[in-house]
């Protein structure tokens, strides 16, 4: 999905270099950039990074879990709450969990 675009026409004989801050134009976290070039209706990619920015603000993360001691093999339910650390309002944010049962012999 592009969420914005940004057009700047360059000669192609003379080698260009031009910025823009991007922090300006896209959101905290990882973002893919891509350079095309344009020929007539030919368009083609040349180019391609990823980019991270990081957060303007710290995000805190609490996790509560729904007891303290669980058996071997038992379900996990938890609460992950976020929010900015600067003003504790809640904020979106991608969060990724693992959960391990320290029951069982390490993997090969």
């Amino acid at each position: 999905k592009v969420v914005q675009s940004y057009v700047r026409k360059i000669d192609a004989v003379v080698p260009a270099t031009f910025d823009f801050d991007l922090s300006a134009m896209l959101y905290d976290g990882v973002h893919r950039l891509t350079l095309y070039a344009v020929n007539g209706t030919d368009t083609k990619a040349v180019a391609e990074r990823l980019v991270f920015l990081a957060p303007r603000n710290r995000i805190k993360v609490d996790v509560s879990l729904d007891r303290t001691v669980y058996a071997p093999g038992g379900g996990v339910q938890l609460k992950i709450r976020t929010t900015d650390s600067a003003t504790g309002k809640p904020v979106a944010a991608t969060v990724a969990v693992t959960v391990s049962d320290d029951s069982l012999p390490p993997s090969p």
